[in-house]
Formats: C-alpha cells, structure tokens, sequence
C-alpha cells in the first residue's frame, strides 16, 4: 500500500508529486470486488454470516476513504496555495468507492436495524404479556369490590364466574395468583353470609314498613286533597280581585279617553281661530298691496323673469295683474 509522507518547509508539489495511501486502480478493484455483493436477506438462516462480510467489507471501504482524508490534510496543511488541487483529486479518489461505501452502509444498516426491532418487539411482546397478567391479578384483587349493596344472588353469581388460576394462564405468578384467588373467594363468601342475614332482616320488617307506607300514602293523599281545595280558593280569589282591578282600569280609561277628547276639540278650535285669523291678515296686506298697484300709471317693462320675481309681488296680486284685471297696472315683458 502507497504511503503519503510529509515534509517540514513543504514547497507545493505538482500533481503528479502527489501520494496518497492508495490508487486509483486499487479502489476500483475495491469497487469491482463489492459492486455485485449479494443483498443480505434479512429472513434468511445465514444472515449472521452475510451481516460479518457486509460488515468487515464497508469497514475497509471506510478505512480507504478515511486514510485518503487524512492524507489529503497532510499534504495540504504546509501547501495551502495547492490545496484545492489536493482536495479536488481527493474527492475524485472518495467518488470511486463512495457509491460502493454507501451501498455497503445500507446492507449494514438493514440488518443492525433489523435486529433492533426484532429486539424492540420482543421486549414491547414481554412488556405487554406482564401487564396483561397484571390485570388479571387485579381483576381477581377487587373482585370483592364488585359485591359491595349487591343482593346475595348477585354476589354468589360473582363467585360462580371465579375461575382457578392456572399456569398457563399466569405463568411465573400463578403462586401469587392462587394466594389472591383464596383472599378473594373467603372475601366473597364471607360477604354473602352477611348479606343473607341483612335480606332475612329485611324480609322481617317489610310488612311493618308497608304497612307505615300505606297510612304515610293515605295521608299524603289527604294532604294533597286539602292544597288542592286551598289552592282553588285562591284562584277564585284572585281572579275576583283581577276582575274588580279590570273594571277599576276601564273607568280611568274611560275618564282619560274623555279629557283627551275634550284637549284634542279644544286645541282645534283654538288651530282654526288662529288660521281665521292669519288669512284675515294675508288678505289685508294683499289688498293693501293691489290699492298701491292701482294707484301707478306707469307702464313697468320686465326683461326677464328674474326681474318680475324681483319685485317681490305676492301671488294673488301678480295672478291679477297678468290676467289684466288691474287697469291702470300693466306689464309687458321685452326681449330686447
């Protein structure tokens, strides 16, 4: 294998000067021997002896590109103008068995992947098979829990339905399954002596409690019959204090309607007293004004219409003037 040897005080060296600790026909040939590796099946019962070749191949592959790294820094540490002829011839060196490194990465990586969920199966598979006896456990712990105001037919039909523990079923805490399946059972047992005797109870006083039940019912009925006797009275009561309130409103309607009536007449008259009044005045200043009209011998020439509005003459005045019915008062309009 060529070996690149550094010198102190480097001068930079032409391209050809340049050795690194392989060639190029030594690469391909690394590249020809693992272009056609074969792909490492993951099912297979030899998958451990392809993972090694895989494994101790890219570990080479690696090495050589590695070393041409560590070599290109070398030379290129004392020579910086020649360092991108270094770097490019570098990279060429890497681009030759790059394609085969990473193809050698990825069978690598299959198969260290592969283990690894198979790894993370099996300890998910163990994770949960524990916990699913653990609930069972539980289930068995606080099956007494489930008889608490139950009736004793209920709680013998929870016993009934305890199964016995078996191996299969609780594998290594089977031991610790019998121990719990016996606290429960006596447990259990225990509880329906107990609810046997409070039911026998019960059943004693049940006639002594119908019997109070039926008087407290023939009360309450009697009870009810009163509030609702009661009950009547004061609707009555109501609805004669709501016709008396009724009758006392329509009265002040009706007073309220009448004065109204009377202000509305009132304001009428006073309304038309004051229009007599204003047409009396309007027909007094029109007068005024037509005695001042027949009193002019004048004849008024008018260019536009904007001068006769101009004069400001009221309309019942002008309406007899253009209709000639003051004689001594003429207007005549001129265009020009």
């Amino acid at each position: 294998m060529i070996e690149a040897e550094i010198v102190e005080d480097f001068k930079a060296p032409i391209l050809a000067d340049i050795k690194y600790p392989v060639s190029e026909e030594y690469l391909n040939e690394l590249v020809l021997e693992y272009k056609d590796i074969k792909e490492i099946d993951l099912g297979s019962e030899t998958v451990g002896e392809e993972y090694q070749i895989v494994l101790k191949a890219h570990r080479l592959v690696a090495k050589q590109r590695n070393n041409i790294e560590k070599t290109r820094k070398a030379i290129k540490t004392p020579a910086f103008e020649f360092g991108k002829n270094v770097d490019a011839y570098a990279k060429k060196l890497q681009a030759i068995i790059k394609e085969t490194e990473d193809k050698l990465k990825l069978q690598r990586d299959r198969v260290e992947q592969n283990e690894a969920r198979i790894q993370r199966e099996a300890e998910a598979a163990e994770e949960n098979r524990i916990s699913n006896i653990k609930r069972l456990l539980n289930q068995l712990k606080n099956s007494p829990m489930e008889c608490i105001s139950k009736s004793s037919k209920v709680i013998k039909n929870v016993l009934k339905m305890i199964i016995v523990p078996t191996p299969e079923e609780f594998e290594e805490f089977h031991d610790e399954a019998i121990i719990i399946y016996k606290n429960s059972t006596t447990q259990i047992q225990q509880m329906i002596e107990h609810q046997v005797l409070v039911e026998n109870a019960e059943a004693v006083n049940a006639e002594a409690v119908n019997a109070q039940n039926v008087k407290r019912e023939e009360e309450e009925e009697k009870f009810k019959r009163d509030r609702e006797e009661f009950e009547r009275e004061k609707e009555e009561l109501a609805e004669s204090k709501k016709q008396f309130q009724q009758h006392q409103d329509y009265v002040k309607e009706e007073e309220n309607r009448k004065l109204a009536d009377k202000e509305a007449h009132d304001l009428m008259l006073h309304q038309e007293e004051e229009k007599a009044k204003k047409i009396k005045k309007e027909k007094e200043e029109k007068e005024k004004q037509a005695v001042s009209l027949k009193n002019r011998t004048e004849i008024c020439y008018i260019e536009s219409h904007e001068d006769l509005r101009a004069l400001k003459i009221d309309t019942y005045i002008l309406d007899l003037i253009i209709e000639n019915k003051i004689r001594n008062v003429r207007f005549e309009v001129r265009n020009g």
